[in-house]
């Protein structure tokens, strides 16, 4: 009997072990937050018009966009797919562990399982932050775990029929949803305040060190910047970010830069900071 072929992988860039994850948690939030662009005053429409049909998210609108723009642009992006695939896994497999210690028994003969994603909520990133060892990264981090939840969470509602017979669940999801955000929120403004003096020692001879490697090609990146807003009002940020960074890849001011960041670091570290 002849072998059956092999079927190609709905993602051929990732790892094998990431593949069910990235299409469980990561593919339909991907297709409404690549839409978004961050500069964008009002993110919500961008996102509605990512939507075949609204009906069962114009609710909720505001809390997809914060899951989009807080959780993923402004935090989670900067670790790439390979970076938050990881993470996925790690709540994912967490979330199993206690489904199968938590049973629903009906009588003394029948007992079921709760389905894992049950347990994909706030409550298990409590959980998992105290528990977690005091030199682990999500332990003085903690609100990576929230964020993460949040997009995966979110990826749930987003693969379930848009019908009234989840309606119950979509808004049990959102509302812990909200959680997660406002418990991130909390955690990033705590943990940014205790860094700050570090920050601070560490900022005059970091101030030294970019002046003397970058300085030349900051100055030169916002000098352009402002030309080409004088040349053309409506230009955004990305797109001078993509024009001043193809400049520099013949520009002595930015020969010490690594081509391969050199966007990231024009618009992300640069212009968007103006």
């Amino acid at each position: 009997m002849p072998a059956k072929p092999k079927k190609t992988p709905a993602y051929p860039d990732i790892p094998a072990q990431h593949q069910a994850l990235h299409e469980r948690y990561l593919a339909a939030f991907l297709k409404i937050a690549d839409k978004v662009d961050p500069e964008a005053e009002h993110p919500e429409f961008q996102i509605l018009s990512a939507f075949n049909s609204v009906t069962p998210y114009i609710a909720y609108i505001d809390i997809i966009a914060d899951v989009v723009i807080d959780a993923y642009i402004h935090q989670l992006k900067r670790l790439g797919i390979d970076g938050i695939l990881p993470l996925i896994g790690m709540l994912d497999e967490c979330a199993q562990m206690k489904a199968q210690n938590e049973l629903f028994v009906l009588n003394e003969e029948i007992a079921f399982v709760i389905p894992h994603e049950h347990f994909l909520t706030s409550d298990l990133a409590e959980q998992m932050a105290e528990q977690l060892r005091s030199d682990s990264v999500f332990k003085k981090r903690p609100f990576i775990l929230y964020y993460a939840l949040t997009i995966m969470q979110l990826s749930l509602v987003l693969g379930e029929k848009e019908n009234d017979a989840f309606a119950e669940q979509r808004i049990a999801r959102f509302i812990d949803i909200r959680v997660c955000l406002e418990r991130a929120k909390f955690m990033l403004g705590a943990f940014s305040q205790k860094n700050t003096a570090h920050k601070d020692v560490a900022s005059k001879g970091g101030r030294k060190r970019f002046s003397l490697y970058y300085g030349a090609a900051h100055e030169y990146a916002l000098r352009r910047y402002k030309e080409m807003k004088a040349e053309n009002p409506s230009i955004s940020k990305r797109q001078a970010a993509l024009d001043i960074a193809e400049e520099a890849a013949e520009h002595p001011a930015f020969e010490k830069m690594s081509e391969g960041n050199l966007y990231e670091t024009i618009y992300n570290g640069w212009l968007r900071k103006m």
